[in-house]
């Protein structure tokens, strides 16, 4: 899409559904650095717009791009996500060729967009190479400094035969594993995201919701419920994982709307319409299981998240991300509280002049 497109149809759809976050992302998107600046004014005059993200590997990222970034959007609209995989260059190598200093630099970007003063998170795609490496990682990126979270991990998936790179995907013990690391640690200033088991009763959810937004707790699966990915062409999905298309932004003039509020599928995942193991799991609701994973490992979208751990009974590990979403509520929700409500004061004051 040109910047004249995203402006003239995109903009204008996200405006009319009051998208609170937006994230630029790739392939590369500081390749379109220009353009990103050019649609600044634009984004500024959707009223609900609270955040805007670029994810990046960093390695275009210099002072002079952060300062231009800040002077279009306001310091307090723009939050950066940089992918570490590995302290490792060889096994960065090996994972993102062909540039043979991507570890160095994307450091360097990390601990440049906390100087800054800007929010930034980070993580890392778990698979065979850097498998043992996960904790080191997150030293990494935590160590930049307090604006700097570890918060996504994402791990590898054989997705049939189509997976040229498969004998780096990880074995179901491998994911569990992951799955219990992640749930140890949410809210550890790291990993609060949805690709992961949401085992929480009723009782627990209901005390966070009203702030979930706030507090940056999902409620289980994000695909159709509070999240849709767009491509480079306007074509709209569930999520960057799942490759079903739901429709075109320059289809109509209210294309995008159209497909979140009556496309069949998307009914279905917003209401977990779940089979499987998914759909006799007791936190069908609260979690719903990760639809790509699902897809992967049953070749359905609404399919079981068969290598999970959870189920009718539970899940062994309920109680301790319980405990740990109460935490990070308690803990997050007056500072992230007064960060929005910054925000909105900026945008009341952009809109205004």
């Amino acid at each position: 899409m040109t910047v004249e497109q995203i402006r003239d149809h995109l903009i204008p759809q996200i405006a009319e559904m009051g998208v609170k976050s937006f994230c630029f992302i790739g392939a590369e998107p500081l390749m379109r650095f220009d353009d990103i600046i050019a649609l600044a004014p634009s984004f500024k005059q959707c009223k609900e717009l609270k955040d805007v993200q670029i994810t990046t590997n960093g390695y275009l990222l210099t002072e002079e791009k952060i300062d231009k970034i800040r002077d279009a959007y306001g310091r307090w609209m723009i939050t950066f996500a940089i992918p570490l995989d590995s302290p490792d260059q060889s096994i960065v190598s090996v994972l993102r060729p062909p540039k043979k200093d991507v570890v160095e630099r994307s450091i360097a970007a990390i601990k440049l967009v906390v100087k800054k003063g800007f929010y930034m998170s980070s993580g890392m795609v778990v698979n065979q190479l850097n498998f043992h490496q996960i904790d080191a990682v997150g030293k990494i990126v935590m160590e930049a400094g307090k604006n700097s979270i570890f918060r996504e991990m994402y791990p590898m998936f054989k997705v049939g035969n189509a997976n040229a790179n498969s004998s780096l995907c990880l074995d179901a013990n491998q994911i569990k594993f992951v799955d219990s690391y992640k749930i140890k640690n949410y809210g550890n200033d790291m990993l609060m995201w949805d690709s992961m088991p949401f085992p929480v009763g009723d009782a627990t959810w209901n005390k966070v919701r009203k702030h979930a937004f706030e507090t940056d707790i999902s409620r289980g699966c994000s695909a159709g419920n509070n999240y849709f990915n767009i491509d480079h062409a306007g074509n709209i999905y569930p999520c960057n994982f799942l490759d079903i298309y739901l429709g075109n932004v320059m289809d109509a003039p209210h294309a995008f709307k159209a497909a979140w509020e009556t496309h069949p599928l998307v009914q279905k995942l917003r209401n977990r319409e779940v089979g499987g193991k998914c759909g006799t799991c007791m936190y069908k609701i609260n979690c719903g299981g990760c639809r790509s994973r699902a897809f992967v490992e049953t070749g359905d979208v609404l399919g079981g998240v068969e290598s999970c751990d959870g189920g009718p009974s539970g899940h062994p590990m309920e109680a301790v991300l319980e405990k740990n979403v109460l935490h990070a509520y308690r803990k997050y929700r007056p500072a992230l509280a007064m960060y929005r409500a910054y925000t909105s004061l900026k945008s009341l004051v952009r809109r205004t002049k």
